[in-house]
């Protein structure tokens, strides 16, 4: 009884989300809450929520521990399979970062 008035709260928050104007930040962060609505297939019974979306934060080549560490829990939280997960972090390195990262490509084809 207590899951199905969570959906239902849930769903009526998604409806609400939905419906707010441009103008509006609205967070949800109801993460790990399910419903038949926001449920994807992976196949093998295996299904997942859709999370509230979540931005990748670009680096600049700056703090590079917290941008390490929130990426690995951005992974984590998507899902992102492991051979994915380098060329994705590669279209957020901006200035320096990309141009370090494609120095240090070209210098190591096989790394």
């Amino acid at each position: 009884m207590m899951a199905r008035l969570n959906v239902a709260q849930n769903d009526q928050r998604n409806k609400q989300v939905d419906g707010a104007s441009s103008g509006t930040e609205v967070h949800n962060t109801n993460f790990g809450h399910r419903s038949n609505s926001n449920q994807r297939g992976l196949g093998e019974g295996k299904a997942y929520t859709k999370l509230t979306k979540i931005n990748f934060l670009f680096f600049e080549g700056d703090n590079l521990s917290e941008w390490v560490r929130k990426s690995n829990k951005y992974f984590q939280l998507h899902q992102v399979p492991e051979e994915l997960i380098v060329g994705m972090a590669e279209m957020y390195l901006k200035d320096r970062a990309d141009i370090w990262f494609h120095g240090f490509v070209a210098s190591n084809p096989n790394a």
